[in-house]
């Protein structure tokens, strides 16, 4: 796909490292690249999918909505996922029919964000007015000059 300059979100499709390369902290480097180029892009914000693997082995009744919520709450592991939560993502809500061939997630996937902290609009919303606060007069100065204050009766002359 190409890139369109006037959007506002960046999305991550998939984020693979190879299973032999384990511990070197290669998916968090790429995770740091990604949050370099958003704040570098100005963009609003990631958007990210994650599989949810497990969900087909759950019991019927369960939704995926249930599913990805008990990985959030750390009740059932899912590494990918809890992977990007550690990594400051938040989790949105469940996409239906995002991969329909995968048969382990029932076609389902979690929709994780990232909200970029430094992001800076390009101006106020339309419907915000702008207030400016009055300007306060200058305060009245003093020379500080010898003799100009009176003199303290305490203090010797």
């Amino acid at each position: 796909t190409a890139h369109d300059p006037s959007a506002s979100t960046l999305f991550c499709a998939e984020a693979f490292a190879d299973p032999s390369r384990r511990g070197f902290g290669i998916p968090r480097a790429l995770f740091q690249a990604q949050r370099r180029l958003c704040r570098a892009m100005n963009l609003r914000r990631i958007l990210a999918t994650s599989r949810l693997p497990g969900y087909a082995a759950e019991p019927a009744g369960t939704t995926p909505e249930q599913y990805a919520m008990r990985v959030v709450c750390g009740d059932i592991p899912d590494p990918a996922m809890r992977f990007r939560l550690g990594q400051g993502f938040q989790y949105c809500g469940v996409l239906h029919g995002f991969l329909p061939e995968d048969a382990q997630s029932g076609g389902h996937a979690a929709l994780l964000a990232w909200l970029n902290p430094l992001y800076t609009p390009s101006g106020p919303p339309a419907k915000v007015a702008v207030r400016r606060q009055p300007r306060r007069p200058p305060a009245p100065r003093r020379s500080v000059r010898r003799g100009r204050f009176p003199r303290c009766r305490r203090c010797p002359t």
